[in-house]
């Protein structure tokens, strides 16, 4: 992937493009800083496998998890995969149910549900703490 043009570009429309998006980028900035710097954490007790990648869809995330669920779950440990649920209209945070339907849950949390338990919970650290109980 390369980057814009207008980043290294010397024409007129790159200028214009570069000082209207650079205040922007400032007021983001300033935003991210200041969540950072007022947000409490929650800190499971669980550790934690992380399966994400950059890309959005069809890069193998859900059964590189599927996979990593079913090893910890031979060797005695007790897995549970925590997903915003998207596709779904559950908020959460919400054990799934292999009886659960797609339009409720998603079509993901049904996949994992057959593996280990999935709790749904578009706020992470809520779902987290449910987990830990």
């Amino acid at each position: 992937m390369r980057q814009p043009e207008f980043w290294t570009g010397q024409s007129a429309g790159a200028s214009l493009a570069a000082a209207i998006l650079t205040p922007m980028g400032w007021i983001y900035g300033a935003t991210v800083a200041c969540r950072a710097r007022f947000s409490q954490p929650y800190h499971s007790r669980a550790k934690v496998v992380c399966c994400g990648n950059l890309t959005v869809g069809g890069t193998g995330k859900t059964p590189v998890a599927i996979e990593i669920g079913r090893r910890l779950s031979q060797r005695g440990a007790r897995a549970v995969f925590l997903t915003r649920g998207y596709g779904g209209n559950t908020k959460g945070p919400v054990f799934v149910s292999l009886n659960d339907t797609a339009s409720r849950v998603g079509d993901e949390p049904l996949l994992l549900a057959a593996v280990a338990p999935v709790i749904i919970a578009r706020d992470r650290a809520t779902g987290a703490k449910l987990a830990d109980d």
